[in-house]
């Protein structure tokens, strides 16, 4: 064989196999790269130290690390890492004023050839470990009905099961009731007013017993009952004044604001010279008109009597202060 032609055929055979040779790189690596901190209260910093390392044949080099949260900080001493070599990352997170699941990260942009941010996080429950939400009760008229009640989610931060066993109020003016979560991690709650209680602000708390991992505890949670007012009269105080020219005459309006069909069946007087005039303004509304009023410092702290009749029969009491 021609010579020439036997070093050009090895020249070919020769170059693609040093090309088959991969280039060194970098490879970042954590054997933890998630820290569980479990259940904490909050009112302490976390703190982990992560182990990173080289496991690849080339230099690391760490361009870049930052955490999205302005309560997680963290301690880089190095930026370089030759291969085979580790480097340890303090990272803090400040939980102050946080409640339930909670997961903090910080992330490093290196030279490593996958182009992706490692990520190493904390993760972990703050709270007492029971969360109550909203932590205190209003009931009020729902929109949507005329029911009035309101709900809280009891549960176990850390998801573990929850058992409700009872429930009491410390005054009787709440019915309760309980549903359980799908999870099993806790329960709502439901309060109603009871039968007959009247209408107006009252409050009321509830003290419940629950068990959690054959432990019994007790929890109490504050409600304030808002009964909407079935009548109102307006003016709700009749003002006279001495000096005032007489005979005085003034109107009340009485309307339901619940749309309650009433009528106002009669009015007893404080004084037989005064007059009264009762006129429909439709079902839910009535005007009074009380004439001849002569405004005497004896009428001051007496009332205006007005008996209402309708499904519901009630008295409307209307206090007259008189300003000498």
């Amino acid at each position: 064989m021609n010579r020439t032609l036997f070093f050009c055929i090895g020249l070919v055979a020769v170059f693609p196999i040093r090309h088959l040779h991969a280039k060194p790189t970098p490879k970042l690596e954590c054997l933890e790269p998630v820290y569980e901190f479990g259940t904490v209260d909050g009112a302490k910093p976390v703190s982990h130290t992560f182990q990173i390392r080289n496991a690849g044949d080339a230099e690391l080099l760490i361009r870049k690390i930052h955490a999205p949260c302005g309560c997680t900080s963290f301690l880089l001493s190095n930026k370089t890492l030759s291969p085979g070599s580790t480097l340890r990352i303090p990272v803090t997170v400040s939980l102050q004023g946080r409640k339930g699941p909670e997961e903090k990260s910080v992330y490093l942009e290196t030279n490593d050839p996958s182009g992706q941010p490692f990520q190493l996080s904390l993760r972990g429950v703050v709270g007492s470990g029971i969360e109550i939400q909203p932590p205190m009760m209003t009931l009020r008229k729902n929109p949507k009905s005329t029911e009035v009640f309101a709900e809280v989610t009891i549960r176990d931060l850390a998801k573990k099961p929850l058992v409700f066993l009872e429930a009491k109020t410390t005054e009787g003016k709440l019915e309760i009731s309980s549903t359980p979560l799908k999870d099993g991690d806790g329960f709502t709650l439901r309060a109603k007013p009871v039968a007959n209680l009247l209408p107006g602000q009252q409050k009321d708390k509830i003290q419940i017993q629950i068990e959690s991992g054959g432990v019994k505890n007790n929890l109490s949670v504050d409600a304030l009952i808002l009964l909407p007012v079935e009548l109102i009269a307006a003016p709700s105080v009749l003002r006279l004044d001495t000096k005032a020219a007489v005979p005085l005459s003034r109107t009340i309006i009485v309307r339901s604001p619940g749309g309650i069909n009433f009528r106002v069946d009669s009015v007893e007087l404080p004084e037989e010279m005064m007059t009264s005039k009762i006129e429909a303004m439709g079902e839910t509304s009535t005007r009074v008109v009380i004439g001849n009023i002569q405004p005497k410092r004896e009428l001051d702290g007496k009332k205006l009597i007005l008996r209402i009749g309708g499904s519901k029969p009630r008295v409307l009491e209307i206090p007259i202060v008189v300003t000498r």
